[in-house]
């Protein structure tokens, strides 16, 4: 594999108040799927963010915190908490460029834009643009 072409979605932990398949990770990795990258994705609900990135931190160029689209502020809450942590731990282990999209990138997109370990914030449904 081809070092810093890989790119991990992760779709951080919800706290236990959402259920449903990752849907945001799904349309982002269709989206991406035709660029030349491998793409990795994680669901914090299934496996160790943590685990899963030092497995792949040499090969990778991307990891974008994908958050909901739709569901309540305290499903929202839990995924910012938990993609913040994930976020600085990249930054604090790399380089990686992190990315942020979603629900939580729209409705904390001023807090996230003054993040240190965060290097770009995509509002609202911004699969289309991710390519770019």
């Amino acid at each position: 594999m081809e070092a810093n072409n890989t790119i991990l979605i992760y779709f951080p932990d919800t706290g236990g108040y959402n259920f449903t398949p990752p849907y945001e990770l799904l349309f982002q990795y269709e989206a991406l799927k035709n660029n030349q990258a491998q793409i990795i994705l994680a669901d914090a609900r299934q496996e160790d963010f943590k685990s899963v990135f030092d497995k792949h931190r040499n090969e990778l160029g991307l990891v974008i915190i994908s958050t909901l689209c739709k569901y309540s502020s305290i499903t929202i809450s839990k995924q910012y908490e938990d993609g913040l942590k994930m976020s600085a731990y990249v930054k604090n282990k790399s380089d990686i460029t992190v990315v942020w999209t979603g629900l939580a990138a729209s409705v904390f997109f001023d807090i996230l834009c003054k993040q240190p370990y965060i290097d770009y914030v995509f509002r609202g449904v911004s699969e289309a643009v991710l390519n770019e």
